[in-house]
């Protein structure tokens, strides 16, 4: 099937809506990260053109361009977080306990570093399969379970693994066709009722609802609401067996057997109203808090007061590709190996450790997802840094 026309929507194929908002020039990889600050300040961009679908409640990017993305120099993972640990693991054990699933097979379908099967074989006695076109091939066995790992994308030949879980996190808002996407994902079960399946995405509201500004990654080719996710899962052949928020309302999550296509799914009005609303007061607020953050910094400047941000990810990345005194953030540090000692895209500033901060001495530490504030508080007593912090 063809992937859907520029300037229509990826799920019911309808025209869109004229743009809300436009945000030009964002890095394309919130995760993406150079070696060397020359190569991250040459690192591609592209523009943001959020629109909305009047049909499904679709929200998203109409200039998203697919061929813009490499996952090459991308090290982002959030396995370091004792928080977001622990949500995993209880989201593990509540699949476990819910389908029974020890002893059974788990495809993870666009597994990114592998973090979630590596968690999941801990916990359970599972063997698990992850795909995914950047992950390291091989097999590792862990406390409980065995996990393979295969460097590509999802195939016909998957079916042969008789899946009982089918697993797709944080993949399907990133695709250019995610109705296409969901329809393979579907297939792999080999039309085995039993097989259940799990979907998680950003949740829209989170982002459009509380004006979190420094969400427009360019990857989030889809902003799923309850409303959109549910015509994706109706059309692509899904009984949708639960759905709801979850990690403190930042994604959504879904629970799915097989049904019959309803490729006529459309969603309520009054959902494509509330979602319209959302956007167009999201939408009027950007410049207003870019510019409030911008003049913040510079008093802060000002003042002689040391400001760094811990948490190197999307919203920080976004954050300073947004305000105009980024230069007043002195130090940008993270928890990730992965991504310290290395650039952030388009931006240039290094990423530091956050042990960095003991020489630094900030006066104010931003903090930008109130989910990581306790920890990063904790972590930071550890180092007694006597900061300030903010959630931005």
């Amino acid at each position: 099937m063809p992937h859907p026309p520029a300037g229509s929507c990826p799920i019911c194929r309808n025209s869109l809506e004229p743009a809300v908002y436009q945000l030009r020039g964002v890095p394309t990889l919130d995760g993406g990260v150079g070696e060397t600050r020359e190569e991250a300040l040459n690192l591609p961009v592209g523009d943001v053109t959020l629109c909305l679908c009047g049909t499904c409640g679709w929200i998203g990017n109409a200039t998203f361009d697919a061929a813009r993305l490499s996952y090459e120099k991308f090290h982002f993972s959030l396995q370091h977080s004792p928080a977001f640990e622990s949500f995993v693991r209880k989201l593990i054990g509540d699949l476990r306990a819910t389908y029974d699933l020890d002893g059974k097979r788990v495809l993870d379908v666009g597994c990114g570093s592998g973090d979630f099967l590596r968690t999941f074989a801990r916990q359970a006695p599972i063997t698990g399969l992850g795909v995914d076109p950047s992950i390291t091939p091989g097999q590792e066995d862990h406390e409980r379970g065995t996990v393979t790992f295969q460097r590509g994308v999802l195939e016909p030949r998957h079916t042969d693994l008789g899946a009982d879980l089918i697993c797709c996190r944080h993949v399907l808002n990133s695709m250019s066709d995610p109705l296409e996407l969901l329809r393979q994902i579907r297939a792999a079960a080999g039309g085995r009722q039993e097989t259940v399946f799990y979907l998680e995405v950003p949740h829209a509201d989170r982002t459009f609802r509380n004006d979190i500004v420094w969400n427009l990654a360019y990857e989030h080719r889809s902003w799923f609401n309850e409303t959109s996710f549910r015509v994706l899962c109706e059309r692509a052949g899904f009984e949708i067996l639960s759905m709801g928020p979850c990690w403190g309302d930042e994604y959504l999550g879904a629970e799915l057997r097989l049904a019959d296509a309803k490729p006529e799914a459309v969603a309520p009005a009054e959902g494509v109203m509330a979602a319209r609303d959302q956007l167009e007061h999201f939408a009027r607020n950007v410049q207003t808090i870019a510019d409030r953050w911008s003049r913040r910094l510079a008093e802060l400047h000002r003042t002689d007061r040391r400001v760094a941000i811990w948490g190197a990810g999307a919203r920080a990345l976004l954050f300073l590709h947004q305000v105009d005194n980024k230069d007043h953030v002195g130090c940008v540090v993270d928890i990730s190996p992965l991504r310290q000692g290395n650039y952030l895209a388009h931006i240039g500033v290094r990423i530091d450790p956050p042990d960095r901060l003991v020489e630094f001495r900030p006066d104010l530490i931003l903090i930008s997802n109130s989910a990581f504030a306790d920890e990063i508080q904790q972590q930071a007593s550890v180092l007694e840094l006597s900061a300030d912090f903010e959630v931005f």
